[in-house]
């Protein structure tokens, strides 16, 4: 496999309290496919290709009927500040129509000094629309499970839909935090996957960091079709790091390095 797949197929990790997922190659079904989704900064047509992409599966999420129950949207992000025609906007949109809209935040942007007006502002959507959005905020000095120090903290970005656009149980896995400055300064990718097993695992996840018991090793790997997931913290070993460095090789690189090699850490 060409590097530019591998790497485009690895959803880059930070440790403590995220989670990991490489996938191959399969045959798409229903409205929602499997694919992934690049912003690129230096092109303003692109910046917000991530956060356009979720957007319409937020709003393709469907309220309830009387054939069937309300859809449910649970995320998990690190820094969220994606408002005006984004994400945020969308999710208030949706719990308006009835959706379950269920938030987890880290307390880095949330509760620290300097930056509670984000938690006053989701506080506030959480009252004025509860029961259908509800959202909580990681403990200060940790993340919502990982514990291993003071700088420990929930750096997920994830989303999980119960139905969208006609499609049940779909993933989203990101490396962007949604906001401004991940959109115009920084390189980041979504992968979309509809996949049920991936699906039930990341939501038994979610409910974990949703209740918030802490653990310095969490550690969890789980394979469902296309896609293999780790869940962090992890006391011992880095597989992400590990399977980089054993799997991906770049050459030709002639200014830095060792070699021409690139060195990947």
């Amino acid at each position: 496999m060409p590097m530019l797949a591998r790497l485009s197929a690895l959803v880059a990790a930070t440790a403590l309290a995220v989670s990991t997922l490489t996938l191959s190659a399969r045959p798409a079904a229903a409205k929602v496919t499997d694919g992934a989704y690049f912003n690129d900064p230096l092109v303003t047509s692109k910046q917000y290709t991530i956060r356009n992409r979720i957007r319409t599966l937020i709003d393709k999420t469907p309220g309830p009927t009387k054939k069937s129950a309300a859809g449910v949207i649970r995320v998990a992000m690190y820094s969220y500040s994606d408002t005006e025609k984004g994400t945020i906007d969308a999710l208030v949109r949706a719990a308006k129509r009835g959706v379950q809209v269920r938030l987890i935040l880290d307390s880095d942007t949330t509760l620290e000094p300097g930056y509670t007006q984000y938690a006053d502002y989701f506080t506030n959507l959480a009252r004025r629309y509860h029961p259908a959005f509800q959202v909580r905020f990681c403990p200060i000095g940790r993340g919502c499970i990982g514990n291993l120090n003071p700088q420990s903290n929930n750096h997920n970005k994830f989303f999980l839909f119960s139905r969208t656009d006609g499609t049940s149980q779909v993933v989203v896995q990101s490396s962007a935090n949604l906001n401004k400055t991940n959109a115009v300064s920084y390189w980041n990718n979504a992968v979309v996957l509809v996949n049920p097993g991936l699906y039930d695992d990341y939501r038994l996840y979610f409910h974990d960091l949703w209740v918030q018991t802490a653990s310095s090793d969490y550690g969890r790997v789980t394979s469902s079709g296309n896609a293999k997931v780790w869940h962090f913290p992890m006391a011992i070993g880095d597989p992400v790091a590990e399977t980089l460095s054993r799997d991906v090789t770049c050459t030709g690189n002639t200014a830095v390095g060792l070699r021409g090699r690139t060195i990947l850490r």
